[in-house]
């Protein structure tokens, strides 16, 4: 059975079952959890990015709460790399080479038992 929106909160429903030519059941109580909700925007001031020239490039993202990820992604939206969980403020991800040229990535973040949050662009030069 599908219900359109519980709402965002948790909650309770009650739950009957009723067969042909049968009353209702005896309503029973189900708990749901709430809706996770979306990690918070990175700004570009927490993002520094380094494009080294014969060794990996690196994306360091600072100001995180203790657990949170990172994931790097190219111009085009394709995934380059997911960090480990943040264990104190600043993740650093190593990517074999971003290019040689000037370019753009797209950083989000994803703190615990929330969603990805929205990417933003992160210029970086050329090496």
């Amino acid at each position: 059975m599908y219900v359109k929106q519980l709402g965002t909160a948790k909650g309770t429903v009650l739950v009957s079952r009723t067969s042909i030519n049968k009353l209702e059941s005896s309503k029973t109580s189900a708990n749901y959890a709430a809706e996770p909700s979306v990690s918070t925007k990175l700004v570009s001031s927490q993002v520094k990015v380094v494009n080294n020239r014969n060794k990996n490039d690196i994306v360091t993202v600072n100001k995180l709460a203790k657990g949170e990820k990172v994931k790097v992604y190219n111009s085009k939206g394709q995934l380059l790399a997911t960090s480990d969980g943040a264990a104190k403020d600043t993740v650093i991800v190593s990517i074999k080479q971003l290019g040689s040229s000037k370019g753009t990535v797209l950083v989000s973040r994803i703190s615990p038992s929330k969603l990805e949050s929205d990417k933003i662009s992160v210029n970086y030069n050329a090496e």
